[in-house]
């Protein structure tokens, strides 16, 4: 007996003495990224209709700061108003979509283009993917009935786990853009992934200019009546 105590004893200690290997976190799937991603984009694209309020720092051939404010319906009207300053000079821009034209205002002038059925999808997914300025643009100069099934995400990753305005946020960081075309962003979002929705946004263009967008008061099938997306003195 006392043979066999001393046995466990031994097999105890060398048992104690041999070093544990490290236990390496758990890696996410490759897919993860892309797959939240979409369902933040098909969220927003289902919706009945949503708002949110973006705060903008931009930094292209000089800096300056907006206030926005985003309003889409799923029946294809839109409207997105931005109000601050481009160094330290006052700067506006909106653009409403009644359905049938989609018109931005401001002080570059107007510009007025014939909506397609696919308008106001294509808003809201350069929106959701590459941010306001993207959205501002990329609407106005895409030709009428052209979608956007060919702009993608590519090299989607989870960056790591940060907390924004006691959220736990996923980073994520990708490039998006139209198969084959030189345009691409490259864009790092920290988004909930319980919510599904974007938090913050940091977007790079080809030309170097910057963006930092902080998002909040998001709110999705509000009834928002057709009359707030009638272009200013409409």
């Amino acid at each position: 007996m006392k043979q066999l105590a001393w046995l466990f004893f031994a097999v105890a200690v060398a048992s104690a003495q041999e070093p544990t290997p490290p236990v390496e976190p758990p890696k996410p799937p490759p897919d993860e990224a892309a797959d939240l991603l979409k369902k933040i984009e098909d969220k927003f694209l289902a919706a009945a209709d949503f708002s949110v309020k973006v705060a903008m720092d931009v930094n292209a051939n000089g800096k300056g700061h907006f206030d926005v404010i985003i309003k889409s319906k799923a029946t294809g009207l839109f409207k997105l108003a931005m109000d601050g300053k481009m160094m330290d000079h006052p700067a506006k821009a909106a653009m409403n979509c009644d359905g049938k034209n989609a018109r931005m205002t401001g002080d570059r002038g107007t510009k007025q283009v014939e909506a397609g059925a696919d308008t106001g999808k294509n808003f809201v997914r350069l929106f959701i993917l590459a941010g306001v300025m993207p959205a501002l643009e990329g609407t106005m100069n895409l030709p009428k009935g052209m979608d956007l099934a060919k702009f993608k995400v590519t090299d989607a990753k989870v960056d790591g786990e940060e907390e924004v305005g006691g959220v736990k946020a996923k980073v994520i960081s990708y490039v998006t853009g139209a198969t084959g075309s030189p345009l691409k962003f490259e864009v790092k979002v920290w988004v909930d992934p319980v919510g599904l929705t974007v938090l913050k946004r940091e977007m790079k263009d080809p030309a170097g200019n910057q963006t930092a967008e902080t998002y909040s008061e998001w709110k999705t099938d509000q009834k928002i009546a057709d009359t707030e997306f009638a272009a200013p003195g409409k």
